[in-house]
């Protein structure tokens, strides 16, 4: 896991890594899950510095974010969602 991430909205053609051999773009999930447009608007996401998405808080993680794939080393990210 990265030592810097920022975190931004969404973007044009943002796409995430799911799992080792699926990429989707952060817009199609939003659909397949059926997420309402004003959540999906809320959204954040974490970034690497390579703009690389790490996760899309607070739906899903990306496949390079999880522990078990990539090390034993956790990080807990505390945030606090308003609406």
């Amino acid at each position: 896991f990265p030592l810097e991430v920022l975190v931004r909205r969404r973007e044009m053609g943002d796409q995430i890594c799911l799992d080792k051999d699926l990429t989707k773009k952060v817009s199609r999930y939003f659909i397949d899950k059926k997420i309402p447009r004003q959540k999906r608007d809320q959204a954040w996401l974490l970034v690497d510095k390579n703009q690389q998405i790490l996760a899309i808080v607070p739906y899903v993680f990306s496949y390079l974010s999880i522990a078990k794939e990539t090390d034993r080393i956790h990080y807990v990210l505390l945030y606090k969602y308003r609406e």
